[in-house]
């Protein structure tokens, strides 16, 4: 017979480098769906010009408030579908739920320190 093991112990289990790999992927998935999802292919598919697509930022010759407007719509379209798969996966494994929770919450939220304007306040000669 095999031993059973309680949920408990199996929580134990979790080490802190799981913990962060479920994290930063959760985090690499939600700049993805950001950057990758919303902004560019909502400029893919608008016709405008393609421009840079980094780990941080989408840019282009042109200014579109549709393309601007295309990462929040992905990060809203991202964060239903992972809030829907959280609430569904009640018996699913602890680290499916961690890594649907911690996509949510990065969805959800802006990373502390980025400016959700595309255009800066500093002109390429360095005065504002």
């Amino acid at each position: 017979m095999a031993a059973k093991v309680s949920p408990a112990s199996a929580q134990a289990n979790d080490d802190v480098l799981t913990v962060c790999a479920i994290s930063l992927l959760a985090e690499i998935l939600a700049n993805v769906l950001h950057e990758g999802l919303g902004h560019a292919a909502t400029a893919l598919l608008t016709g405008t010009k393609s421009g840079v697509l980094t780990t941080v930022a989408w840019s282009s010759d042109i200014d579109s408030r549709l393309v601007a407007a295309g990462g929040t719509l992905a990060n809203l379209a991202a964060a239903m579908v992972f809030w829907i798969a959280l609430r569904s996966a009640t018996g699913g494994s602890v680290r499916l739920r961690f890594f649907c929770s911690q996509v949510l919450r990065s969805t959800s939220s802006p990373a502390p320190g980025i400016s959700s304007s595309p255009a800066s306040p500093i002109s390429a000669t360095g005065q504002s």
